[in-house]
């Protein structure tokens, strides 16, 4: 069995750590198609490089008419190689980059040329994106796949009540699994140290990492910070966040901190719009005690399940998939959002709990839990079935 699985730029870590593991557990060869931001030089994994956004086109900017022309051509390779390779039945798609071409008008060209299409919907809306027209666009691109692998049994629950023409019985959960990270790299803390102006050994660090948007609740941690009841809190904790944002976004929140209680937010908080390559990422990761994540809004979350990988417990509000994942004492504990009374006893739990900081006993339990077997079985009988049909 010949399997193609396509991504588009999106979620380097998850996209590398779910085709390693289909890699090593499927019987299946695989083929992947994506950029060269993805390191994948397994043997066993054929890299397909019809893509033309290379790592430098990421560096450098490039005019918007080379980006559509490469677009172009991308998706003429894409169908060129999906006439060429017939016994390639199956074609994976992790990410659309452009959800009406892809989802809709290169799928059904995908499905007249005989193969089947599997589609992982990680949010059934895009973040922050909740219009009637977005809405009957995934309407449509869920309707054409022959299967939707979801990650949570929130996720799915949505899929099934909003839309109203989709047939349940393609839809495949599974969990989002943990990460695999094939290089080593060294932590230097005293680095961190300096270069945040934060230790760790004095007192509990919170980090919140990944891209700085709107529904992360950065808002809620800076007005928590500066009501009253931080106080019982006060030289105990600091929050560490750290991610890129758009400039305007982050100027509002510059904007709040002056509005607020500056001089305590400033030995409380330290906030910085900063891409962070993997070795930083993983560095901070080592480095902090607890991933904190007080969202407005989630479906699911892929930095819990990171912070899972290195045995960090997860402080997060009540919303989307969280209660799926989080074991409450376990693996971490889920607030109330908004309320900064139930964060504050969370908070204080998390700190005194000893065996929920123990990095090695949580991270046995998560990899037991989430191992490759357990999350991947159904993947895996998916791509067979779909095979023969």
């Amino acid at each position: 069995m010949k399997l193609t699985i396509i991504a588009n730029n999106f979620q380097k870590n998850y996209t590398e750590s779910y085709i390693y593991s289909i890699a090593k557990f499927s019987p299946a060869e695989l083929f992947f198609i994506g950029s060269t931001l993805y390191d994948i030089n397994e043997k066993q994994i054929n890299k397909i490089d019809i893509r033309f956004n290379k790592k430098k086109d990421l560096e450098f900017k490039i005019s918007f008419l080379t980006k559509a022309i490469n677009l172009i051509i991308y998706y003429i390779k894409l169908i060129k190689y999906a006439l060429k390779n017939k016994d390639s039945k199956v074609f994976h798609f992790l990410w659309y980059r452009f959800p009406f071409f892809e989802g809709i008008i290169l799928n059904l060209v995908l499905i007249i040329l005989g193969k089947k299409i599997v589609y992982t919907v990680h949010n059934n809306l895009p973040h922050e994106k909740n219009n009637l027209f977005i809405r009957l666009i995934f309407n449509i691109i869920y309707i054409i796949p022959h299967k939707l692998i979801v990650l949570s049994d929130y996720v799915e629950k949505k899929l099934i009540t909003t839309n109203k023409f989709l047939n349940n019985q393609k839809i495949v959960k599974t969990s989002h699994g943990l990460y695999i990270f094939k290089n080593n790299f060294d932590t230097d803390f005293s680095k961190i140290d300096k270069f945040y102006n934060i230790n760790n050994k004095k007192k509990f660090i919170f980090l919140l990492t990944g891209g700085i948007s709107r529904y992360k609740g950065i808002e809620f941690i800076i007005d928590f910070i500066s009501s009253y009841f931080f106080t019982e809190l006060i030289g105990k904790v600091e929050f560490l966040i750290v991610g890129k944002s758009d400039h305007s976004y982050f100027e509002s929140l510059k904007k709040r901190i002056k509005q607020s209680n500056e001089s305590l937010l400033s030995s409380h908080l330290t906030i910085r719009n900063k891409y962070l390559s993997e070795n930083q990422m993983i560095s901070l990761l080592k480095y902090c005690h607890s991933m904190v994540l007080p969202y407005t809004e989630a479906t699911q979350s892929g930095v819990m399940f990171l912070s899972y990988t290195f045995g960090l417990p997860v402080l997060a509000s009540d919303v989307g998939a969280f209660f799926d994942d989080i074991e409450d004492g376990i693996t971490g504990y889920i607030f109330k959002k908004n309320n900064y009374e139930d964060f504050k006893n969370k908070i204080i739990m998390l700190i005194n709990n000893k065996e929920i900081q123990n990095r090695k006993k949580l991270t046995n339990y998560t990899n037991q839990k989430y191992s490759i077997k357990n999350v991947y079985s159904k993947v895996f009988d998916m791509y067979l079935n779909l095979n023969k049909a």
